[in-house]
């Protein structure tokens, strides 16, 4: 017999009801997928910041000499490794050549950062003290050129991929601390080696490798 009306609404309602409750099992699927995706990076970046403060630790072991006289500093922050390579020891007021003893403890720091995966920002900082010779024109060319000669330092170790490295100068526009005395401008003439951990791509990595 032919279907009558009746069955053919029946027949579509079931339809419909079947396309939804498809639509509904496809949504709870990628919200289940969403909430897994988001553990697993959740637990990658514990994983990674636990990393981060051991490396860091590891700095600090093999650099402790610098740091007791006050040439470096290392600290972390979440999947950051922040080592503040002060003007003391590093270059002469108002220069952007390195001193010659530096060279050693850049070679140090390149080992661990050559070893140590993430991006590497490398950015100089200054006073507010302006200047403005034939070398520099400003603190901006001043901080810039400092973190160029760290890099290229760096770099003559050969153990460090130049694809991972970038530069920055601030001149005076983020201290560390105000800029009202001897003390404090000292510590704002700085060079930050900044190694970046956390980014989509080794957060992809190491899911994968979790999964695995």
């Amino acid at each position: 017999p032919e279907p009558t009306v009746i069955d053919e609404i029946r027949q579509i309602t079931t339809d419909e009801e079947q396309e939804n409750l498809e639509i509904n099992e496809s949504k709870e699927q990628a919200e289940k997928d969403v909430e897994v995706d988001q553990q697993m990076r959740e637990a990658v970046l514990e994983q990674i910041e636990a990393e981060v403060k051991e490396q860091a630790e590891e700095l600090k072991m093999m650099l402790d000499k610098e740091i007791d006289e006050g040439m470096l500093e290392v600290e972390t922050e979440a999947t950051k490794i922040i080592i503040r390579i002060q003007e003391k020891g590093s270059f002469g007021s108002g220069r952007a050549t390195l001193n010659p003893g530096f060279f050693d403890v850049i070679s140090k720091i390149t080992k661990v950062i050559a070893a140590t995966p993430g991006k590497v920002v490398v950015a100089g900082h200054t006073d507010d003290i302006p200047i403005s010779t034939k070398r520099f024109r400003s603190n901006w060319e001043l901080s810039s050129a400092r973190a160029v000669t760290v890099v290229h330092a760096m770099l003559s170790n050969h153990g460090l991929d130049p694809s991972r490295v970038s530069v920055e100068g601030h001149a005076d526009s983020s201290p560390l601390v105000p800029n009202d005395s001897w003390a404090n401008r000292a510590k704002n003439r700085r060079v930050e080696l900044i190694i970046e951990r956390g980014s989509d791509s080794d957060l992809g990595v190491q899911t994968i490798d979790a999964i695995r």
